[in-house]
């Protein structure tokens, strides 16, 4: 049988952390990756997005609008019902209860009770990445060059059109500072005044860049096509 590639990562804390990929792979390490097991891999389905908001609380999804989760650091794990059959593409989990999934099409499903229940919000086009700061504030990057911020938890949105194809990952570092890349990926997108204005890193490269994320206000990574980028300055060079 062929080997599934991995396709998420996730460290809820320096010592736990979880792989996931195709075939319905899931594996995780509580030793801060010196050792790895299998916790399920008979699920074959292929995770395109994951989010866990502790060690113990985590979201999965995949194509066909599957979504599992797990309370118990993925030794069971249940199937929740978004009511949509289209892609998931991204999870984000502000709250325990309060989190959002990005859906091919032009809609984000929306739960408020722990994935029990979702609702859907209409879009601008396919959301590819999620991050949110609270409950309230949060912004998306879609399937074209529109990124979205909104301020009543999704209800509403405002929408900056970027010369960007795709936003593949988007980061904040607070209120004000967050990053978007995506294709094509010779430049990093920047903005510090909350989305409204947004400035282009050239980082010298011509493939695209799948995530973006910074292990502290300075110390950032940023990995695609072309190779692991890092900057130590906040994202000025």
């Amino acid at each position: 049988p062929s080997v599934p590639s991995f396709k998420t990562i996730n460290f809820p804390d320096s010592l736990v952390g979880y792989v996931t990929g195709e075939q319905g792979l899931i594996i995780k390490t509580t030793d801060g990756g010196l050792s790895w097991k299998i916790l399920k891999s008979d699920l074959e389905i292929n995770f395109r997005t994951s989010f866990f908001i502790n060690k113990n609380l985590g979201y999965l999804g995949g194509p066909n609008g599957k979504v599992i989760k797990t309370s118990d650091g993925g030794n069971t794990w249940s199937f929740l019902d978004l009511g949509s059959y289209q892609d998931v593409y991204s999870l984000f989990f502000p709250s325990s209860q309060i989190g959002y999934a990005g859906l091919q099409g032009n809609w984000i499903y929306k739960t408020t009770d722990g994935g029990t229940t979702w609702f859907s919000i209409p879009v601008i086009n396919t959301v590819i990445s999620l991050y949110f700061l609270d409950t309230q504030i949060g912004y998306v990057g879609c399937n074209d060059n529109n990124i979205g911020k909104t301020t009543d938890g999704g209800t509403t949105w405002n929408w900056f059109p970027q010369n960007i194809w795709s936003s593949y990952s988007v980061y904040f570092l607070d209120y004000n500072k967050g990053f978007v890349v995506g294709a094509p990926g010779n430049f990093i997108l920047k903005t510090v005044n909350g989305g409204t204005t947004w400035d282009y890193i050239n980082t010298n490269i011509n493939d695209w860049q799948n995530q973006i994320t910074f292990a502290n206000n300075t110390i950032g990574y940023s990995v695609g096509g072309g190779g692991l980028l890092k900057t130590t300055d906040a994202g000025n060079n």
